[in-house]
């Protein structure tokens, strides 16, 4: 098996095309695999074939609640979900999330993040 056999998968759903290609940028560039969607109908075909180790989730996508969308990609494969906002009136962690971090996010305090979310689920698969 290759190296991207043993890559961590990260998904990222956003609707937002420059949050898309930058953040997917910082994380191929760290290491990860790191796959996108722009609608959670891709994002849930994408996790069905890829089973992201992490997934990444703005707050609104497409005009779907983010909430709603982490659910369905959490009820194929439970993944440890980082919720991305902008939104000044969410201030608190939603339940469907663990981690919540700020837009725009420095690419320092994600991959930290990530980071500490992997080795607490090291029973997570590292290939697709």
């Amino acid at each position: 098996m290759g190296l991207i056999g043993f890559m961590k998968i990260i998904l990222y759903v956003t609707d937002h095309p420059a949050s898309l290609f930058s953040l997917s940028l910082i994380l191929n560039s760290s290491g990860y695999r790191c796959i996108t969607a722009e609608d959670p109908e891709i994002a849930r075909r994408l996790h069905q074939k890829h089973r992201a180790n992490v997934l990444i989730v703005d707050h609104d996508v497409a005009g779907f609640q983010g909430c709603a969308v982490a659910e369905r990609l959490k009820d194929i494969v439970d993944a440890p979900v980082i919720f991305l906002s902008g939104s000044p009136e969410l201030r608190e962690k939603p339940a469907c999330a663990d981690l919540l971090l700020p837009k725009p996010v420095s690419p320092e305090l994600l991959l930290s993040q990530i980071a500490i979310l992997l080795s607490a689920h090291p029973e997570l698969p590292a290939c697709d």
